[in-house]
């Protein structure tokens, strides 16, 4: 009985696996000389249109899934603020030693927009980290010290 529930089993994956096919991508190299103003590409987006659009040091370029539309003028804007808050406590203080904890928080605010008369794509982020600090003092002598500070 077992051998033969084994047989339908295989017989009726035979059949189904016959009727499933593999869906295939094709995968074009673009290079310059099929179009590419430079192979040193820094930056691809779709839009909704669904033009991809390749940006590089020689400008950005409209690429419709055969042909490149080129020499689009571009302009570009970059951002970028890193703020740093830092709070320090001593907790032991002796003569010549000075040990202390802290907390220090710092984010970072970044993006970059590129705009033509045809595009305007943005990609702006903010992040935080917050860091742990260790400060440590020692005074060797009265002109000479040694300071750490690490995070």
């Amino acid at each position: 009985m077992k051998l033969c529930g084994f047989i339908l089993v295989f017989c009726w994956g035979l059949v189904f696996s016959s009727s499933v096919r593999a869906q295939s991508f094709g995968i074009q190299n673009i290079n310059i000389t099929k179009g590419l103003i430079n192979n040193s590409v820094w930056g691809i987006t779709q839009d909704k249109d669904g033009y991809m659009w390749i940006g590089s040091s020689n400008g950005i370029q409209r690429f419709d899934g055969k042909n490149f539309k080129a020499n689009l003028p571009i302009e570009a804007v970059y951002k970028f603020n890193s703020y740093r808050f830092t709070y320090n406590r001593i907790i032991i203080s002796k003569d010549h030693f000075k040990f202390g904890l802290g907390l220090s928080a710092k984010i970072r605010d970044a993006g970059v927009s590129l705009q033509n008369r045809e595009l305007i794509s943005e990609n702006f982020s903010i992040g935080f980290v917050p860091l742990i600090n260790l400060l440590a003092n020692w005074d060797i002598s009265q002109k000479m010290g040694v300071d750490f500070f690490g995070e």
